[in-house]
């Protein structure tokens, strides 16, 4: 039998953009809940536009990626993001959706889903609990 390679496991991961709720949603997208049928869910909003709340879901699981990875001496997934940009990014989208009160403040909420990519990663180690 074939060992599987280390995956992480992103639904096991607490992320900042958990403290989102719907009504924050609404708030920074009324056009898209406004509508009979909204177009929102269904990528009305153009992939990168500020407020996009899948890029938003998406950068968080790269940034995590991105720590397992490298905690296991794998290529970078996603080698096309810096860690700096991320958190840039990541700050804004934050900060949009009152998450954050400011880059410093989003990285400590980086560096915490980060340290539970690494804990995962550990464990593939056998370092981890």
């Amino acid at each position: 039998m074939t060992k599987q390679p280390p995956a992480i496991d992103f639904a096991s991961l607490s992320y900042p953009s958990d403290r989102i709720t719907i009504q924050i949603i609404r708030a920074r997208n009324p056009r898209g809940f406004a509508q009979e049928d909204p177009n929102f869910f269904h990528q009305s909003v153009r992939w990168g536009e500020r407020g996009d709340f899948g890029m938003l879901l998406f950068l968080e699981r790269i940034a995590a990626h991105k720590a397992f990875a490298a905690r296991l001496g794998l290529p970078d997934p996603h080698d096309n993001w810096s860690h700096e940009e991320l958190v840039d990014v990541l700050s804004e989208e934050y900060e949009n959706y009152n998450v954050s009160r400011g880059l410093w403040h989003t990285k400590l909420m980086v560096r915490d889903l980060e340290a539970q990519a690494v804990a995962q990663a550990e464990r593939y180690l056998g370092k981890g609990r």
